[in-house]
């Protein structure tokens, strides 16, 4: 029988969540706009007040309305959100959990995918179980920015231009010029991560080998060699910590 994959029973274990979370975080993103929108009628009102004074009442009472909504609803979405992430950090703990009782010792022996880097050793499933689902799992608290961010921008690009007119668009031309230094600093940064990760694997594999033979390092006298060592991984993981830390800075600023 055909087992459906990881993503898909993701998906159906955290449907309910998943679509309520999209309800709310639609609703929110309406609400954000509307504060704005009401500001700017009650100060067209002041501007030229050519109607009852109750129409300006309406308006302040519609900016409280929309923030309160914007509030409720926000909130609510960080709270669907959260409980996606909990559950699919559950779900991805138990999966590399079974994965590993499943696996093959590959202790000692050298193949083409070991040495491509396909490995399954303690190192590599510590940081699965500890980096990794957390990283992952921490889509499902933030994956309401897919929907509600092109909803924003579409709003706020309506707005400036009914204020504006064609003058707003030359900020969004800045942002498609600017889109290809964004997707390349993207880019290097998840080049960095992948070999941070990598290293911080050898790492941890180098401490867990340090622990279990502990006794016949000692025996042998090989403690100047297995310092070097990991004080070497030490230093690239530095590196490539500090290297992370650059790009970061450059493609958030």
């Amino acid at each position: 029988m055909h087992q459906p994959s990881l993503l898909w029973r993701m998906y159906i274990s955290n449907r309910r969540d998943i679509w309520i979370n999209f309800v709310f975080g639609v609703v929110s993103s309406i609400a954000n706009f509307g504060v704005p929108y009401y500001i700017q009628l009650l100060l067209r009102y002041i501007e030229k007040p050519d109607g009852p004074t109750e129409i300006a009442y309406l308006y302040v009472f519609g900016i409280l309305i929309c923030d309160i909504v914007k509030s409720l609803t926000f909130g609510q979405n960080l709270y669907y959100g959260r409980r996606v992430d909990v559950r699919l950090r559950a779900m991805l703990s138990a999966e590399i959990y079974a994965k590993s009782l499943r696996r093959k010792d590959m202790t000692g022996i050298v193949t083409d995918s070991t040495k491509k880097g396909a490995r399954s050793d303690t190192g590599m499933i510590t940081n699965l179980m500890a980096v990794d689902t957390n990283r992952i799992a921490s889509l499902g608290s933030s994956i309401f920015m897919l929907y509600t961010c092109p909803i924003e921008i579409a709003l706020g690009v309506v707005m400036l231009y009914r204020i504006l007119g064609w003058s707003s668009l030359v900020g969004l031309g800045v942002m498609f010029l600017t889109s290809p230094i964004h997707h390349f600093a993207t880019k290097k940064y998840a080049k960095i991560q992948e070999q941070l990760m990598e290293t911080r694997d050898r790492r941890v594999g180098l401490m867990s080998e340090l622990l279990q033979g502990i006794r016949m390092i000692k025996f042998f006298a090989w403690e100047n060699n297995i310092q070097k060592k990991i004080m070497g991984n030490f230093f690239c993981n530095f590196l490539l910590d500090h290297r992370g830390y650059a790009s970061c800075l450059y493609f958030n600023y």
